[in-house]
């Protein structure tokens, strides 16, 4: 049910960006190269709740709605919803911040009351994020406290290069090159609002895959307005063999891949195995009562606290960021473990470790093997005897 939720949520800021536009068969077969792409980011994470506000953000800025005194309560409510949801409200803010300031600057807005109105929708935005029950405390920990972080930075997948991840290498680049076609062919026709922030995330998203649904959702929006590929539809048969061909090709590659995850993720234990998470060992860990003082692969804390919330996790990745009393990072302490600096690991008395199959840390030493299978091994401390 929540998967349906979330998928219906993604398909929506689709519709939303696309609904009231006339697309040609290349619009829509772009659209749906990035829509498919788009997919594969999202899943049952709160960025799909961003990709879908990202998107509604987009047409309420092509309509304007920041020229009238009510657009300011609009801005207010929106920003406050989408703050107690996902860190990603900043994109949102910094976007329609741009836009307007680019506005300003090529319509040479100058009358005080419109000035106004802006900037008033602006504050009323940044306003909105305080309306969480954590206050300012959402920006210091889902925007400065991560932006500072070096280990956040440096070893959080989301954090690193787009570059470096395939297939979305290719098709991202693949986007890149359809964006610059558009743009070379629409710049002189078009107001460059758009393109300057469209470029932006672009770059940004190279530098780090956080950014990524950011770019998709804007590269959809922009496909479905300004893409026109009409020279094709003058070509002789011989040019428009070879495109068919390929596309034809695209398509077979898309559907078969799609038909592989379908029967794949059919079977959602089977699925959650193919993807290597501990679903036996977290079983054996439940039903042996070693949910206590556990401490877990990084990528498996968000796996646990779904499946097992009783278990209180060392590390998921809402924790990434979070700095305790002395003022160190909760990842600073989980990567020196990691690493056999064993001072941190003992402070915490650790009584259970669930982590990979492979991996191997001396501050492990005096830990027995309860369990192992193909993907992950749980072990207990020598002086807790809680199996039964």
């Amino acid at each position: 049910m929540t998967g349906a939720i979330f998928g219906i949520l993604a398909g929506t800021a689709v519709l939303i960006l696309v609904i009231d536009r006339k697309i040609d068969f290349w619009q829509f077969l772009t659209v749906a190269l990035a829509t498919a792409v788009a997919s594969a980011s999202l899943g049952i994470r709160p960025h799909t709740i961003s990709f879908f506000c990202f998107s509604l953000l987009l047409v309420f800025v092509e309509r304007k709605f920041f020229n009238k005194p009510k657009h300011v309560f609009l801005w207010f409510a929106f920003f406050a919803i989408w703050a107690n949801f996902h860190r990603g409200f900043l994109v949102g803010i910094l976007v329609l911040g741009v836009y307007q300031a680019i506005d300003v600057v090529w319509q040479k807005v100058r009358l005080q009351k419109d000035l106004a109105i802006r900037l008033s929708c602006i504050v009323g935005s940044i306003l909105g994020t305080f309306v969480t029950p954590f206050g300012w405390q959402v920006w210091k920990s889902a925007v400065f406290d991560d932006l500072t972080s070096r280990d956040n930075l440096l070893t959080i997948a989301e954090w690193q290069s787009s570059a470096i991840y395939f297939p979305i290498n290719l098709l991202f680049a693949l986007s890149g090159a359809i964006f610059i076609y558009v743009f070379f062919k629409q710049t002189k026709k078009q107001e460059p609002h758009w393109f300057l922030i469209a470029a932006a995330i672009f770059m940004f998203s190279f530098v780090a895959t956080s950014f990524i649904f950011f770019w998709w959702a804007i590269f959809i929006f922009l496909i479905s307005r300004m893409l026109n590929l009409r020279v094709l539809k003058s070509a002789n048969f011989s040019v428009k063999l070879p495109i068919f061909f390929s596309t034809a090709s695209f398509l077979m590659i898309f559907f078969l891949s799609f038909l592989v995850n379908f029967l794949q993720s059919y079977n959602l234990k089977s699925r959650l195995l193919l993807d290597g998470y501990p679903v036996e060992a977290l079983s054996f860990v439940k039903d042996k009562g070693l949910s206590e003082k556990i401490f877990n692969e990084y990528g498996w804390g968000g796996f646990i606290d779904w499946q097992a919330p009783e278990t209180l996790v060392f590390i998921d990745g809402r924790m990434a960021s979070w700095k305790m009393a002395g003022g160190r990072g909760i990842l600073a302490d989980y990567l020196a473990i990691m690493r056999g600096e064993c001072e941190h690991f003992y402070q915490y008395d650790i009584r259970v470790v669930l982590v990979k199959k492979n991996q191997e840390t001396s501050c492990f030493f005096d830990f027995q093997l309860a369990y192992e299978d193909s993907v992950a091994k749980v072990l207990i401390r020598e002086d807790v005897d809680r199996l039964r």
